[in-house]
Parts: C-alpha cells; structure tokens; sequence
C-alpha cells in the first residue's frame, strides 16, 4: 500500500510540473567565436574520454559482462555523436548564410533556400539525437544490467 502511495504521489508531482512548466527549447547558439571553439574543445574532449574508456574497458576484459558490453557499446556511440556534432558545428559555421533563411535561435525556422551539398550537410549532421538517443539507452541498459547483476551476488553470498 505504501508502494502504491509513492507511485501516485510522484505521478502526480510529474503531471504537475510538466503542466506548470514554459516551453524549454534545447537548442544553444554560440555567436561569439570564443564560445565555439570552448564547445567544440569539449566534443574533442569527451569523445578523447569515451575512447579511452572503450579501450579500457576491452584491455581489462570487463566487456565479458553484457552490462559492461552495452556502456561500452554506449561510449562508442557518444564518440560517433561528438564526431557528428563537431562536424555539425563546423558545417553550420562555414555555412553561406544565404542558404538558409531564419532566426538562428527559434526552433524550425530554419529554411534551406538553395540546396547545395554543404546544406544538407548542414541538415543530415543536425540529426545528432539518431545517435545520442540509442547511447543513453545503451547507458541506462547497462546500468541496470549491472545493479542486477551486483544484487544476484550478494543473493548468492547471502
């Protein structure tokens, strides 16, 4: 009973708060230059991290265990986004603004006027979630592969 009230309790809390909540658009521009390159840093960064992580992970054999198969499966996924997204970045930067017609900051004004082939670039590298979407769930599988295969052990050591 105590289960089902704290179930309910935080199915209300949600409700609430995305019924109270403003539009949150995800989207960060990076006008100034010194923005760019510090964001771009940060994908060279991270993807830098998560390959040695993979490496890591393959060098002490822990990929044997399927919960550290699919965090590994995940970091290779973020490095194939932070590529994507780099390039993105890039596309976007070097990009003839006359291509494309809008706000830079709302969402789906953006419009291609003349197609060219570093405008579709600029639209193909912009579907970085394709990527990024599969590695949190690759993460969160993992995760929870892992936390169930802690409690099988300590079932077994009990």
């Amino acid at each position: 009973m105590k289960k089902l009230i704290c179930t309910f309790s935080r199915c209300v809390l949600i409700v609430f708060l995305a019924g109270s909540l403003e539009a949150g658009w995800a989207l960060q521009t990076h006008e100034a230059h010194e923005g760019l390159v510090t964001h771009q840093l940060a994908h060279v960064f991270f993807a830098g991290t998560m390959a040695l992580l993979v490496y890591w992970l393959e060098s002490n054999r822990f990929v044997k265990n399927k919960g550290w198969r699919l965090v590994q499966i995940s970091c290779l996924l973020l490095i194939f986004w932070n590529v994507v997204a780099f390039s993105g970045h890039w596309v976007a930067k070097v990009l003839d603004a006359s291509l494309i017609v809008g706000e830079s900051g709302a969402i789906g004004q953006r419009i291609l006027v003349q197609e060219s082939p570093l405008s579709v670039c600029y639209y193909v590298l912009h579907m970085d979630h394709l990527l990024c979407v599969p590695a949190m769930l690759c993460l969160f599988l993992g995760i929870r592969s892992l936390y169930r295969h802690m409690g099988q052990e300590k079932d077994s050591m009990e």
